[in-house]
């Protein structure tokens, strides 16, 4: 979920992110999907991918602005899905808007809150 990869292998020691990090993802100016804790973003995660046979998440600017152990970010991201749609390989692009806010805990930065606006789809 939050850093680049391209297997559909995702565990909880990969995401970057506390404990009781919070994942909202947004479309179409509504809230598709919100998560809370690294166990249910695994789990939800794991079923997505299932569907999909490799995954691009191509991370781009980043804004951050660091205040002591805490941090508030933008990123801008472009994810590509590439699967299987009724026997015809699709691929679909998502230009991504992460607002993000990250805690430092044991002298490693986390995620605590992402918000990511999903700002265009395609599919072919």
């Amino acid at each position: 979920m939050f850093r680049s990869w391209e297997t559909k292998k995702i565990s909880i020691p990969r995401f970057s992110c506390s404990e009781n990090a919070v994942s909202e993802t947004i479309a179409r100016g509504k809230i598709i999907l919100k998560l809370k804790g690294r166990k249910e973003m695994a789990k939800v995660f794991a079923e997505f991918v299932k569907e999909v046979e490799t995954i691009y998440h191509f991370s781009g600017q980043q804004v951050v602005n660091i205040e002591g152990d805490q941090a508030t970010g933008t990123c801008y991201c472009m994810v590509i899905l590439i699967g299987n749609e009724n026997g015809k390989q699709m691929k679909t692009t998502i230009g991504a808007i992460y607002h993000d806010n990250y805690i430092r805990l044991n002298n490693q930065w986390l995620i605590d809150k992402r918000i990511g606006k999903f700002k265009y789809f395609l599919t072919y």
